[in-house]
């Protein structure tokens, strides 16, 4: 689940350091960046969100 958005973030940095003066080209690959890094946003809130609802014992986690 996570590491799909990231995947796909870390492959098109090494597409776009890679790419040939293309601006609609490069254009495209930063619009799938940045879907990519919302949605690794969105995942990483929920995650977050839902370890603040757990409310664990703190005697149990030391």
């Amino acid at each position: 689940m996570v590491r799909s958005p990231l995947s796909r973030i870390m492959g098109l940095s090494n597409l776009i350091c890679s790419a040939k003066d293309n601006n609609d080209e490069l254009q495209v690959m930063l619009e799938y960046m940045l879907s990519s890094a919302n949605e690794l946003d969105e995942i990483i809130k929920n995650i977050t969100n839902k370890t603040l609802v757990a409310n664990y014992p703190v005697d149990k986690l030391i």
